[in-house]
């Protein structure tokens, strides 16, 4: 049955937007004492339309301005989903842990079984809109999600990779080590890179023009495309791990931790070596059509800010 939670949000919650010391942006949490469904939240993301999404621990929710609604999801094993996508007809695409796929159909969660693979979990990306690439144990499988066809792209020497991202329409792959690059296209086709400097990565973006990657635990480090490395300095350095990246304006680039949030300049240094919500698991961040910031968070729900815009663009 559908259900809605009925939250209080923008016009009234301004009023009270908080900041837990003086360096923090203020900000409002959401989590079970104020009517959100869970403390656990891995995906956020706003679609064209305007709706904001979570992935959470137990479903997919959108907010529509008003009401937070749940999309049903009949596989009662299989709640939590994560990696929210949208393809070009407004199509609300998500995965779960277990290597399921899901698309929105009306207020339903309803399973892709062609590209599921049970128990295999590789965060896919959508291309041109309507390609949704994943990662099989051969290679690259594309899923045209308007026509439902699938084609195989095997890559020889292939193995387990650290997490893809889209690169301008281009599914970026690379080894975790830094030893050989990928680059798959839309068509099918792709091809190998062997940077001159291998060096251990996990996270990568497009951010001041370059193609960057950063490690996920201590020691912190930035790969350049040219495999330079620059270490990066926190107050906490071997305390805690990267959850995701993300470039968020032209001069700043996301760091998401689980003890908080950084934000890198142009020139790649960390603004804030403090970090801000150093008490929250930080797991991605969005900005609205309004120019708000949503924070995902494993361990305190959702996070809002309309504090951000005067540190981006200073």
């Amino acid at each position: 049955m559908l259900y809605y939670i009925r939250i209080i949000f923008i016009g009234f919650f301004l009023l009270f937007l908080k900041a837990s010391d003086a360096q923090n942006p203020f900000y409002k949490t959401f989590g079970l004492t104020n009517g959100f469904p869970c403390t656990t939240v891995y995906d956020v993301y706003q679609s064209k339309n305007g709706f904001i999404w979570f992935a959470t621990d137990v479903g997919l929710f959108s907010y529509d301005g008003f009401d937070v609604k749940n999309q049903i999801n009949t596989y009662p094993f299989d709640k939590a989903v994560t990696n929210i996508l949208e393809d070009s007809t407004g199509k609300i695409w998500c995965q779960s842990f277990k290597g399921i796929f899901y698309y929105t159909q009306g207020d339903s969660l309803v399973i892709e079984p062609s590209i599921s693979q049970k128990n295999k979990f590789y965060a896919a990306q959508m291309l041109n809109g309507k390609i949704l690439a994943s990662i099989t144990k051969q290679g690259v499988n594309l899923f045209n999600t308007i026509t439902k066809k699938n084609s195989s792209v095997t890559i020889p020497e292939f193995n387990v990779v650290i997490p893809s991202f889209n690169d301008d329409e281009t599914l970026v792959l690379q080894g975790y080590n830094g030893d050989k690059n990928f680059f798959v296209y839309p068509d099918g086709k792709y091809k190998k890179t062997v940077p001159k400097n291998a060096a251990p990565r996990y996270y990568t973006a497009r951010f001041n023009n370059q193609l960057i990657s950063l490690t996920k635990e201590f020691p912190f480090n930035i790969i350049f495309e040219d495999g330079t490395v620059k270490a990066l300095s926190f107050k906490q350095n071997s305390s805690f791990y990267i959850n995701n990246i993300k470039t968020i304006s032209k001069n700043r680039l996301a760091i998401c931790t689980s003890n908080g949030l950084y934000l890198l300049d142009k020139d790649y240094n960390i603004i804030n070596s403090s970090g801000y919500y150093t008490d929250i698991n930080v797991s991605n961040i969005t900005e609205d059509l309004e120019g708000n910031f949503w924070l995902s968070s494993l361990n305190k729900g959702l996070v809002f800010t309309n504090q951000f815009n005067i540190i981006l663009n200073n």
